[in-house]
């Protein structure tokens, strides 16, 4: 077994001293232009005007807290007595397990959105040998290697004997490792020496590198050069754009996108390909408006509305979907109802913490469903519907199934999301990149448990106190009802915790984050909840291109404004399906009710669409 990292991408830093944490060379201040520029860069610089370098990709996650190295550098995290942690294969089967509940309304449509967004703002690196080639941390067979055939970024992930599905009773050959390689470690921007900061490779905005990458290179191979657009591979006898095809293509489906991961599973290939779609419609109509407009101008007049476009969305749609209104209210995610907020703080350290990354936001992969549903128009469940480990890395029906496509975003909007608990689909928790003909892949969960413990991120317990509930002070605690308290975590948890974990204290935050009782109106609980209300808030305050800023020489006008709050994930699909998706529920983060019907795409009443006439004559400088 050999995976590159856990969201399945390439790595594309090598393994050299200039990024671990004893490296004496500071990073070289970006020079930014001496009038703030109307457009943001490639790759997130010159967000801040006092520190270039803030958000820029190739720079390290903040953190909430101190992490907890085992040698307070880099080391991993050990049990609180200073004992080796369970296996995180271990914990996974035993605590993680089980059939995936649906929730009662919430469509897939939240887990698609949220991994696309999460991929936009965030992708740790793995190390790799100084050639680009991956290492190996097991033997081919599923081995173990000997301590001295190891790799110092090597980092295995045990599998018990008696693991019932990778080791089954009648398997010829027993799986005991399950690679894992270490996340290399980014350089300071104060330039300080200290413990280890994880590199992120993606800028660390909500700023649409999903569609644009993160870098200046990745969007010039995006871009056509004419018209503001970007490229497209023509199905002319489907009369429809799809992602571009990389030149070295081999299968028919090499689809290339702002970020990597673009095809790792055909939702996310179908949210990447709308979002694709969305900027050249923008691009066409604003073209259209303005002939005199350069290429230049359109892109990025194009860009800066699909950006916003997308904040609207994850603000105005997904986060409610996701958080519950105290939480929302109490760190001030919700847009206004009309007007500017002026409250930019900026940050001193990289927008993205540690703990949103590698834990909080991960609540993503309990809401996968392994078994894909695909509908057609009037609601009939189609019998081409499919299971997600036997698509990975592999969007060919995209190309081959004219009626896919668009049977995928009816999926999204009448399949119900998994809830957000401790069960993790089979597609993910044992089959995660499954090979051809393989009858096991990664555990999802494992490789999270252990990418926790890579990056030192202290206990469960130290981010509920940090969170400002009750630290549990003992198993049973985490479950009993008094008159006092609600239960911690779900059901019986706390027992099978006990027999895994040597103490409350070594619990891993993921794990219990993931058991926790959601908050009332949500589908997080209180710990999740935490870190990722945080991290919006952050993002939404300490972006100077934040959509809804007022007072910048960038900002929207106020009619602008008002016309970007018109977006919706409906509108994105209505707009740039493969012309037969018709109806949509306006909210699409939610499957249909009573209350929340599917309407016609043309009824701009209920789903409205923006007016881009505003951005006739637009003023540029």
């Amino acid at each position: 077994m050999s995976l590159t990292n856990e969201e399945g991408g390439t790595g594309l830093l090598q393994a050299t001293s200039r990024f671990t944490v004893i490296n004496d060379t500071c990073l070289t201040a970006t020079t930014c232009p001496s009038s703030p520029s109307k457009y943001r860069t490639a790759d997130g610089s010159c967000n801040s005007l006092s520190i270039t370098n803030l958000g820029k990709a190739n720079t390290d996650y903040r953190r909430l807290i101190t992490p907890a190295y085992a040698d307070g550098i880099q080391s991993p995290r050990v049990a609180s007595d200073g004992s080796a942690l369970p296996s995180a294969r271990l914990v996974s089967v035993r605590v993680l397990g089980g059939a995936e509940k649906p929730t009662d309304a919430t469509a897939l449509a939240l887990m698609q959105f949220g991994q696309l967004i999460n991929h936009d703002f965030q992708s740790s690196t793995t190390f790799t040998f100084s050639n680009g080639t991956d290492i190996s941390c097991c033997t081919s067979a599923g081995g173990s290697l000997d301590a001295s055939q190891l790799h110092s970024a090597c980092l295995p992930i045990s599998v018990a004997l008696n693991d019932k599905f990778f080791n089954p009773k009648n398997a010829t050959t027993k799986i005991s490792c399950m690679n894992f390689v270490r996340s290399i470690a980014g350089p300071r921007l104060d330039c300080s020496l200290g413990y280890a900061d994880q590199l992120n490779q993606n800028t660390h905005w909500l700023d649409g590198s999903t569609v644009y990458g993160s870098n200046s290179a990745t969007l010039a191979t995006l871009r056509q050069y004419t018209g503001g657009l970007l490229k497209v591979t023509r199905d002319a006898t489907n009369n429809r754009d799809l992602l571009p095809i990389t030149s070295t293509c081999t299968t028919g489906a090499c689809f290339y996108a702002g970020d990597s991961r673009a095809t790792e599973q055909p939702q996310l290939t179908v949210m990447h390909t709308l979002w694709h779609r969305e900027h050249n419609r923008v691009a066409k109509a604003l073209s259209a408006l303005n002939p005199t407009w350069s290429d230049e101008t359109i892109f990025q007049e194009a860009r800066r509305i699909v950006v916003a476009e997308m904040q609207h969305v994850a603000y105005d749609e997904f986060i409610p979907a996701l958080l519950s209104p105290g939480i929302i209210a109490k760190y001030n995610l919700a847009p206004l109802a009309s007007g500017f907020f002026t409250n930019y703080t900026g940050l001193t350290n990289g927008p993205i913490s540690n703990e949103f990354a590698t834990a909080g936001f991960r609540v993503g992969h309990s809401l996968v469903q392994g078994t894909v549903k695909l509908y057609s128009e009037d609601g009939t469940l189609l019998t081409s519907s499919y299971t997600m480990s036997d698509t990975f890395n592999d969007p060919s029906r995209i190309v081959n199934d004219k009626t896919y496509f668009d049977a995928v975003i009816r999926g999204l909007l009448t399949q119900l999301s998994a809830s957000a608990d401790h069960t993790i689909d089979e597609s993910l928790w044992n089959k995660l990149f499954r090979a051809a003909n393989a009858t096991w892949g990664f555990d999802v969960a494992a490789l999270n448990i252990q990418r926790g413990r890579d990056h030192g991120l202290p206990s469960y317990n130290t981010y509920r106190q940090l969170c400002g509930f009750n630290k549990a002070t003992s198993f049973d605690a985490l479950t009993n009802v008094t008159s006092s308290s609600d239960p911690i975590i779900k059901s019986d948890l706390s027992t099978i915790m006990g027999q895994v974990y040597g103490s409350v204290d070594d619990i891993d935050v993921f794990v219990g984050g993931l058991a926790e009782v959601p908050f009332p109106g949500a589908i997080a609980g209180p710990t999740m909840s935490c870190l990722i209300a945080e991290q919006f808030n952050k993002l939404k305050f300490s972006d100077r291109y934040f959509y809804e800023l007022g007072g910048q020489p960038h900002s929207f006008t106020a009619a602008q404004l008002a016309e970007i709050k018109k977006a919706s994930l409906a509108r994105i699909f209505c707009d740039n399906s493969d012309g037969t998706v018709l109806s949509v529920q306006p909210n699409a983060f939610a499957v249909a009710s009573a209350t929340n019907p599917r309407v016609l795409c043309t009824n701009t009443a209920s789903i409205p669409a923006l007016d881009l006439s505003l951005w006739k004559n637009e003023v540029l400088f």
